[in-house]
This record gives C-alpha cells, sequence and structure tokens, in this order.
C-alpha cells in the first residue's frame, strides 16, 4: 500500500513538471512572436516617416510636368527627378527601389520615374505599366492614406514598401504615389536582430526555470552532497565559457573578413572602372583624331605651319567636340615638338612639348596614349598621334580631356566617394592655384604638408578625413582600409596609387566607401548568432547541471539505502541469539559486535570493536585465526572463546565472506556449546563407567 501512494505521488509530480514544462514553453513562443511583432511593426512606422521625409522633398510641380510616357525620357523634369531619387537612395543605404507610380482611367498603375540610371535592367522607365499590383497599393490609391505593404513579390524581388501619395496642395487631387521599397530578406534578418535580445533574454530566463524545475521535481530526495557536481560545473563553465569566447572571437575576425573582402572588391570593381573607362576614352579619342587627320585640310595646314588656318577650321570643331566627348585639350605639334596650336588656348605656342605621351609617340612613330599631370595639376588623359605625309611626319595632334567626368561616373553608379591628391613635389604653387581657380576648387595649399587635393566627389574633402590624408607618410597600400565615420555613416578609405602615363607615381587616388550598410548586415548576423549560441550553450549548461544534480542523487540514494541496509543487516544481526562479529579481512580487526557477542566474552561493544579477533577468540594462538581464504566459506568448527575474566567458552564458530560499502569483511558466527560439551564429558564418563562395571561382571561369571 505504501508503495502504490509513493508511485502516485511520483506520478503527480512527473505530470506537474511536464504540465510546468509546457506552460513556460507557450508562454516563451507566445512572448517571441509578440516581440517579433512588436519589432516589425516599429521598424513599419520608422519606413514610413523616413519615406515621407524623402517625399516632402519631391518638387510636386515637376511631377505635374510629366506625362507619364515615353515622351518624358528626354525630359529635364524627368531626369531630375531621377537624380533626386538615386541621391536619396544613396544616403538610405537599406533602400532599393525609390519610385513614382500614376494610374491611368482604365485602373492600371504605370511609373513616372526610379532611382535606377537610364538603360539600367532593372529601370522602371516612364510609361511602363506595373502589374504586380497588390491591393494595398490599390488602398493607398483609393483611400490617399501612407501605409506599408508586404512582403510582396514581383519581378524584380521580394520587398517590404512604404508608400506615399503625393497631393496637390491646392485642389487635393492624387498627382502621383511615391514607393520605397526595402528588400524583404534584409528585413527579416533587421527584425530577427532586433528581436534577438529579448527573446534571446526569455529563452536563458526559461532554461533557468525549466532547470530548476527539473532539480526541484518532488519525486527526489533533497541532497546538499554534490560530489560529481561540484567536481565537474566549474570545469564544464570553463569550457562553455572558453568555446563562447571562441565563438565571439571566430565572429569577430569573419565579420572583419567579409568587410576586408568587400572592401577589395569595391576597391578592385573601382579600378576596373577607371581602367575600362580610360581605355574606352583613348578609343574614342584615338578614332576622332583618326577622322581628323583624313581631312586635307588639316594635312595641308599642318605641312604649311599654318596657325591662322588651323585654327579657324578646327576652333569650331574643338566646341562641337567638348560638347558632345567633353574633350578640353586640342594641339597642334610641329615635327620637332615644339607647340605650333593649341585650339583651347591659342595665346600660347611655340614651346617645347616634353610630356611622356609625345616622346612616346615620336619613339614608336604611333599613337600614344595615357593619363598625365598637366602643368595646372589636373589629371589629363591625352592621345598624341603623328602625322604624315606619305612617308614624311608634318607634326603631332594631341587631344585630351580630363578624367573628372570618368571619376563622376565612376562615384555615381559604383556608390563611392573618389578624392585625387597629387604629391606637392610634382606641382608647381602657383600653376596649382591657377589650374583649381579656374576650376571653382578649393586652392589651399597648406592644407596637407606632402600633398594637395585636385578632386573630390563630395566637393569639399571631409574634415574627418584629413586625419587620415596628414598621417599618410606611415601608410602603404598594402595596409588595412581605415575606417572614419563622415555624416553619421561608417566608411572605409582606401588609397590606390596613381600612375602616369610614363610609370611614375605622381599622386594617389582615395576611395572613401560606405559600409554602414555592409557591417549592420553583418552585425545583425552576429547578433542573431550569438544570442542563439548563447540559448544553446546556455542548454547545454542546464541539461548538465540537471544531469550532474541527478547523477549526485542517485549516488545519495544508493548511499542512502547501503545505509539503510547495512543499518537493518545490524540490527539483525544484533537481535540473533548466537554471538556475531564482523572483521576486516586483510587486518582481522573488529568493526561490529552484537549484543550476544558481547555477553559471551563478558565485554563492551567499545572494547570489543578496533582490537584483532585473536584477542578474544582462540587466545592460545598467537597468530591471526585458522579462517579460509575470502570467498570460501568455513564449515562449523569448535574453538574457545575467552572472557574478559580469563574464563573461556567452547563455541562452535562459522565464518561468511561478505561485502560492505564495496569493501570485502568476513563475518563470524559463535553458538555457545559449553552445555553440549559437560553432557558429551558426562556421557562419554557414563559410557566408561558401564564400560567398566560391563566387563567387571563378566569376569565374575567365568569364575563361577
Amino acid at each position: 500500500m505504501e508503495n502504490k501512494q509513493t508511485n502516485k505521488q511520483n506520478k503527480n509530480g512527473r505530470l506537474r513538471l511536464v504540465g510546468a514544462v509546457a506552460a513556460l514553453l507557450i508562454a516563451g513562443t507566445l512572448f517571441t512572436l509578440w516581440i517579433a511583432q512588436r519589432t516589425d511593426q516599429t521598424m513599419r512606422e520608422d519606413l514610413l516617416v523616413q519615406a515621407q521625409l524623402v517625399a516632402g522633398a519631391i518638387d510636386i510641380d515637376r511631377i505635374q510636368m510629366l506625362s507619364g510616357t515615353e515622351v518624358d525620357l528626354g525630359s529635364a523634369d524627368y531626369l531630375w527627378l531621377k537624380e533626386q531619387f538615386a541621391s536619396v537612395k544613396k544616403s538610405h543605404d537599406k533602400c532599393r527601389f525609390i519610385y513614382l507610380m500614376g494610374r491611368l482611367p482604365d485602373g492600371r498603375v504605370f511609373f513616372f520615374a526610379d532611382n535606377e540610371p537610364v538603360g539600367s535592367e532593372d529601370e522602371s522607365s516612364a510609361g511602363q505599366i506595373y502589374d504586380e499590383i497588390s491591393p494595398e497599393y490599390i488602398r493607398a490609391f483609393d483611400e490617399r492614406i501612407a501605409l506599408t505593404d508586404g512582403p510582396v513579390e514581383d519581378r524584380w524581388g521580394t520587398w517590404i514598401t512604404a508608400l506615399i501619395p503625393l497631393t496637390d496642395p491646392v485642389s487635393g487631387e492624387l498627382i502621383a504615389v511615391m514607393g520605397m521599397d526595402i528588400d524583404a530578406l534584409l528585413w527579416k534578418w533587421d527584425v530577427a536582430a532586433g528581436s534577438a535580445l529579448p527573446v534571446g533574454f526569455m529563452l536563458v530566463l526559461l532554461i533557468v526555470l525549466v532547470s530548476w524545475i527539473m532539480v526541484n521535481s518532488p519525486e527526489e530526495i533533497n541532497v546538499s552532497i554534490k560530489p560529481v557536481q561540484q567536481r565537474l560545473m566549474l570545469p564544464l563553465m570553463a569550457v562553455l565559457l572558453i568555446l563562447v569566447g571562441g565563438f565571439i572571437t571566430i565572429m569577430l575576425i569573419y565579420q572583419q573578413n567579409e568587410l576586408n573582402r568587400f572592401t577589395r572588391e569595391k576597391m578592385e570593381e573601382v579600378s576596373f572602372e577607371l581602367q575600362s573607362s580610360l581605355e574606352k576614352q583613348s578609343q574614342t579619342l584615338s578614332a576622332l583624331e583618326d577622322v581628323l587627320i583624313h581631312d586635307v585640310n588639316l594635312i595641308n595646314a599642318l605641312k604649311a605651319q599654318n596657325r591662322e588656318r588651323l585654327l579657324a577650321n578646327y576652333e569650331p570643331v574643338l566646341t562641337q567636340l567638348r560638347a558632345n566627348h567633353g574633350i578640353t585639350h586640342f594641339y597642334f605639334q610641329r615635327p620637332d615638338r615644339v607647340n605650333l596650336l593649341r585650339v583651347h588656348n591659342p595665346k600660347k605656342s611655340g614651346d617645347l612639348i616634353n610630356r611622356f605621351t609625345t616622346l612616346e609617340a615620336e619613339r614608336t612613330r604611333t599613337t600614344a596614349s595615357g593619363i598625365e599631370l598637366g602643368p595646372l595639376g589636373t589629371f589629363t588623359l591625352r592621345v598624341v598621334r603623328p602625322v604624315f605625309d606619305g612617308e614624311t611626319l608634318i607634326g603631332y595632334i594631341e587631344l585630351g580631356k580630363e578624367i573628372e567626368d570618368i571619376l563622376e561616373d565612376i562615384s555615381h553608379e559604383g556608390g563611392v566617394e573618389l578624392m585625387v591628391i597629387i604629391h606637392k613635389n610634382a606641382l608647381k604653387r602657383q600653376n596649382w592655384k591657377s589650374g583649381m581657380e579656374m576650376l571653382g576648387r578649393d586652392t589651399d595649399w597648406d592644407r596637407f604638408a606632402d600633398d594637395a587635393i585636385i578632386y573630390s566627389s563630395m566637393g569639399r574633402f571631409p574634415v574627418e578625413a584629413e586625419r587620415i590624408v596628414s598621417g599618410k607618410g606611415d601608410y602603404t597600400h598594402e595596409d588595412t582600409p581605415r575606417e572614419i565615420a563622415i555624416d553619421g555613416k561608417l566608411c572605409r578609405v582606401i588609397y590606390k596609387p596613381l600612375i602616369d602615363a610614363s610609370g611614375t607615381e605622381v599622386g594617389d587616388l582615395i576611395i572613401m566607401h560606405d559600409i554602414s550598410k555592409a557591417k549592420a548586415a553583418l552585425s545583425n548576423v552576429f547578433i542573431v548568432s550569438s544570442v542563439f549560441s548563447l540559448i544553446l550553450l546556455g542548454g547545454l549548461f542546464g541539461f548538465l547541471f540537471v544531469l550532474l544534480r541527478r547523477i549526485d542523487r542517485g549516488i545519495s540514494l544508493q548511499q542512502a539505502n547501503l545505509q539503510e541496509s547495512e543499518n537493518r543487516l545490524k540490527i539483525i544481526l544484533s537481535s540473533l541469539p548466537a554471538g556475531i562479529v564482523i572483521i576486516d579481512e586483510k587486518t582481522h580487526e573488529i568493526i561490529f559486535a552484537n549484543l550476544a557477542a558481547t555477553e559471551m566474552v563478558k565485554s563492551d561493544i567499545e572494547d570489543m570493536v578496533g582490537k584483532v579477533c585473536h584477542e578474544f577468540i582462540c587466545p592460545a594462538q598467537t597468530g591471526k585465526c585458522p579462517i579460509s581464504d575470502l570467498g570460501q566459506a568455513v564449515d562449523s568448527s569448535e574453538s574457545v572463546l575467552l572472557k574478559s575474566n580469563g574464563e573461556k567458552l567452547d563455541v562452535l564458530k562459522t565464518v561468511e565472506p561478505i561485502e560492505l560499502k564495496g569493501k570485502k569483511y568476513l563475518i563470524e558466527a559463535f553458538i555457545d556449546i559449553t552445555e553440549r560439551k559437560r553432557i558429551e564429558i558426562a556421557l562419554a564418563e557414563s559410557e566408561e563407567k558401564f564400560r567398566q562395571l560391563y566387563e567387571s561382571s563378566n569376569d565374575a561369571v567365568m569364575i563361577l
């Protein structure tokens, strides 16, 4: 009955444990969902605020000038809106598309303009119909309310979108709806990162509570002795901390390596674009020169060294080349490399041209090209072609253009900022200052000790980057890119040496690219991975804690059971009428004696325990008692027991092996056979008397 009651209590305890754990898991799941939903809602509200700020900066009048058809493609208003959207996208690193939509009378939705470059694969050009319209888009048109939608999938991807209706401030009529698209995958990562910390803390708390409940489950006894737990928990904690530290270190190294890889790819991309653009521009200039030298008038005028005729014929050509191709330099040189005419600057002539491209054209008698530093401190792409009349060299024609437009295109399309600094030993201060004033740029020669700025896509060179240029003397191009914060964005600064056509390093191209988005994405991955790794390790720690706790309890329970069995054995042995002693198998010291044994030897238990057995048993022997080896029982044999008063007691002894608490002992039992011995002696004496009487009787009969 008692066992049934105990089993019933244990079963109820287990049911309560399962119920408590299930309740905690359900509560944790609901809390996680609530946190994720709340984070998503907060992010949508922030996105809506950002979109409304962008929409507020759009010129409504320019939108009203658009027709929403292909006619707009060459419109200045259309191009202005695209440029504005491209700039907004640059400042909102997580935004992928910004666009304006209108609706036709038949209900179809079309695009006015977007942020993509003209001709881009992802461009939504003027008048393009948007077929994948969702109900929320229609709601933004119908109800004229700002809202967020998504995830929605279309031909460009899956997006979270903010929709802002734009209305005429006078009439209140709907003009367009502006959309801002965020990649849904990045959005989910941001939601996960925003939810990770509270959810992580909740899960850790859940693990702690579950562990506490399991540790304190009612089906087990409470013990204070924890030998296994005390020995293993500290090493396990140290191992877990090492794992956590190692994981965090690996993640930080991974994050840094990914940023370095991203930076290298960006540098390679910019380098490739620059080289590719220079080659294309060189080919264009070479093709233009090829057209020019087939003009008979040019050959005749150059052969006659007629400056006036060349100027009259080719000044209009330069105007056209400047407008169509950005040509800024147009030279005619004599065969001895003395300048005959600068079409772009007719007042200056007669100087000897020793630029590398001209010398290379003279040496190879073929076209030479490359970028060279001009006297005004500007970088110019030059293409020099020898001009022949038959086999006779009659001069050189040279076309050149500044590379700033190439840098502008790379900066705009690549999402980077570019700066060009020139070593002062390659410049003349006054010439550089004149060139910068002509271009409307900064003329602060003393800003840096060894370098001067000739170009910056950001306008004025950012103050935050000054310390990098100032400390450039101890920097090599192989060093890890440096990081600076500009206008709230984290940027990496890379140096690429600028090599002119002669192979001489004359300066540096500084590439500054925003890594905020990449670092935020990697940080999100780091946070989410770290939190869930900590949760996993916390769960493992909790599991080990509970497991070790249960092992300790099992050991304690076994020890308690063994102690109980030993106590029960001692009680049983104490109640037996036979004398019982338990002795150590090796030392023969008595570790237990029952009451009957003490009465036999007329001594106390305290006096017997700890003494060797032969002090009481077999006292006539000087050595140990003659007992068998462990594991072999001894048949009952008579022995002598010595009482404390010196008397001897005849006993019948039995020896058996026994194991207590994992140690081997011998248990010896003694039965008092004094009375039996007395009777045996009396019987023997009686038999002897009878025998003697019998023998004497026979002798008498024989005599008679």
